[in-house]
């Protein structure tokens, strides 16, 4: 079963970067595969394939997290892995930067505790606009000064979700598998 774990975003959240991905389809020209409305989240571990027999573990251990909701709040835009060779467009943060790599490294720690493989790159907050499968002679200092620009609420993160992520020809589908409550 293919899994990660991250932080679910409100429909408010989810409409702002809907429109975000609208407006950029009209000023860029590179072929993207956007990120559709609903399976906007924040990542805080990406698992790829686990059996199902580690899953039911790790959702049992994942509960043991005692972590204090958070506020959250979106701002400057960015690339990976650079804007010179721009692959992923995203979104980053204003507020919650540190609470959200707490916990993640909280989450970490459970992972290396249950010998459960995840893809260990250097953890930086951000919501997925888009990945770049064609870039094409885009402005994309434009792109950034257009995401800058938008005023983003503050929002309260009271939770995290382990999902199941299966993949489709239209992209991927999000299914929830466990929700836990934060504090």
């Amino acid at each position: 079963m293919r899994c990660f774990i991250g932080l679910p975003l409100d429909e408010e959240y989810q409409e702002k970067l809907e429109s975000i991905v609208k407006k950029s389809k009209i000023i860029l020209s590179s072929k993207i595969s956007w990120t559709k409305k609903g399976n906007w989240h924040l990542t805080l571990c990406f698992l790829g394939d686990l059996p199902n027999t580690k899953v039911d573990v790790l959702k049992n251990r994942l509960k043991d997290i005692k972590f204090p909701s958070f506020e959250l709040k979106a701002g400057l835009g960015g690339f990976f892995p650079s804007l010179k060779r721009p692959k992923v467009m995203w979104v980053g943060l204003e507020k919650g930067t540190e609470e959200s790599k707490e916990l993640a490294q909280k989450i970490s720690n459970i992972l290396n505790k249950l010998n459960i493989e995840f893809d260990k790159k250097e953890f930086i907050p951000h919501l997925t606009i888009g990945r770049i499968k064609r870039g094409i002679n885009d402005n994309w200092k434009e792109w950034l000064k257009f995401v800058n620009s938008i005023e983003w609420s503050t929002i309260k993160i009271s939770s995290f979700v382990l999902w199941q992520s299966t993949l489709t020809p239209s992209g991927p589908i999000y299914h929830p598998i466990e929700k836990y409550q934060l504090y």
